[in-house]
């Protein structure tokens, strides 16, 4: 027993210390730690999912290297081909570097599975047990062929420690089937919840007050004013001004994005707004109530800009309100794809559709489809046709939007890029029309690359 205990004694302290890296997931820890923990029974592959940034890709990668399993994180999006992926993973398992030195090439060439399943029972024989981490794996649903081979590696390998863990938002649709009925257990990550998206925001109080120039010496004097306007300054701001923020940043934010990483930025980015009135003796830092009623505004303000990292947070005047200007560069990549289907969608007819974006049919040589000129007034459009420009084009998205493309959909609507042409509630039945000039949707398509003229022909 006593041997048993010494044995463990190492995975219990890296448990405890992955458990404290990552408060609000000690089951989904302790599940994965479960799930790896014992080689020989180990499933044949894992399905993590649950919403984007609720941590599962860190966990994972944590989880691995305190079990010390040698592992390989490839990115189903970054990796276009099954030999790109392939030879991505390879390379991280051996620790090759691609630089001048070695020309940059890869380890070794994988145009084909047999190769890779080849060269990963390699690595099994020198380095014991591997696992290829899959992220963005929802772009397998598409990928029948590379979805099987992945599925299938411990089968290629002819043996049980290649282990594939899928990391995605979502199974894959007709889980099951999609699947093959292969060996895979699904782990789920639940959203967080609003407590616990608190605990881990405060986790950047030092951060945020350090780069204030504030400390925990000024903390115990702002919190030791009762009110008006006395002890200013950055030292007047403490770890309790920042758990108030944090607080009302998730009350605000929540029901909109509960990516920790966005919520994090957003509170990089106001927190200094939000004390500015402590900094400069106006309010004391246990006034809470005031601080609110000063932050509202821009609080409110910063909504649609979820996702749209413009870096003008900081100069938000709080006295002064400003209609929101249009800031093309501050539109995240998903949002400026938008923009475009929706401007095509509003000055184009449906039958034109088929006719710009079906490649099939043009390799196909069909007949052509007159294309009219542009309207001059904006029509209002579907949320199924919008979208269905969205994917088309890129090629590369496969499977369904994903839940940003909805988000982002709210924050045009808010940031008046999108408008609604129908009154109906439900995002599914709703019209949108798109008002924006020529000029300002050229400029978003130019930002992402897509030639937007040879469309206005």
């Amino acid at each position: 027993m006593a041997k048993r205990r010494k044995t463990e004694a190492p995975v219990v302290d890296s448990l405890a210390t992955v458990t404290e890296r990552w408060p609000g997931r000690e089951d989904e820890v302790a599940r994965l730690f479960r799930l790896l923990r014992d080689e020989e029974l180990a499933p044949g592959s894992l399905f993590v999912h649950g919403p984007s940034g609720g941590g599962k890709s860190g966990i994972v990668k944590d989880v691995l290297a305190a079990l010390a399993v040698p592992h390989a994180v490839v990115d189903c999006v970054g990796c276009s081909t099954p030999r790109a992926l392939y030879e991505s993973a390879l390379n991280q398992l051996h620790g090759h570097r691609l630089s001048a030195s070695n020309g940059y090439a890869n380890w070794a060439t994988c145009e084909r599975e047999a190769a890779f399943a080849a060269a990963l029972r390699d690595v099994l024989a020198a380095r014991g047990r591997v696992c290829l981490v899959l992220e963005n794996a929802e772009q397998l649903a598409e990928r029948e062929q590379l979805r099987s081979t992945l599925l299938a590696l411990p089968n290629l390998c002819r043996d049980h420690r290649a282990v594939p863990l899928f990391v995605a938002e979502a199974l894959w649709h007709d889980f099951h089937l999609s699947s093959g009925f292969a060996n895979v257990v699904p782990v789920s990550f639940a959203g967080y919840s609003k407590p616990q998206l608190v605990a881990i925001l405060c986790r950047d109080a030092p951060a945020a007050l350090a780069a204030l120039g504030g400390g925990s010496g000024g903390g115990r004097r702002g919190s030791s004013s009762g009110g008006g306007s006395s002890g200013g300054g950055a030292a007047a701001v403490d770890e309790a001004a920042f758990r108030a923020f944090a607080g009302h940043v998730v009350e605000y934010f929540a029901d909109l994005c509960r990516d920790v990483q966005e919520l994090r930025y957003q509170c990089r980015e106001l927190f200094p707004t939000f004390v500015e009135p402590i900094v400069k003796g106006r309010v004391a830092a246990g006034d809470v109530s005031r601080l609110m009623a000063r932050a509202k505004p821009f609080l409110l303000a910063q909504l649609p800009k979820v996702y749209a990292h413009d870096g003008t947070l900081s100069s938000t005047n709080t006295d002064d309100s400003e209609p929101i200007q249009h800031a093309t560069l501050g539109l995240p990549t998903c949002a400026k794809f938008l923009v475009v289907a929706a401007f095509l969608a509003s000055r184009f007819p449906p039958r034109v559709d088929s006719a710009f974006f079906c490649t099939a049919r043009a390799k196909a040589g069909g007949r052509r489809t007159k294309r009219p000129a542009p309207a001059d007034e904006p029509h209002a459009f579907t949320l199924e046709r919008l979208l269905a420009i969205y994917r088309a084009m890129q090629p590369e998205a496969r499977g369904p939007p994903k839940a940003e493309a909805y988000v982002q959909l709210r924050a045009l609507q808010s940031s008046g890029w999108l408008q609604r042409a129908a009154a109906e509630e439900h995002l599914d039945g709703a019209r949108f029309r798109c008002d924006a000039a020529l000029a300002d949707v050229a400029d978003v398509a130019a930002e992402i690359s897509f030639e937007l003229s040879v469309y206005l022909k």
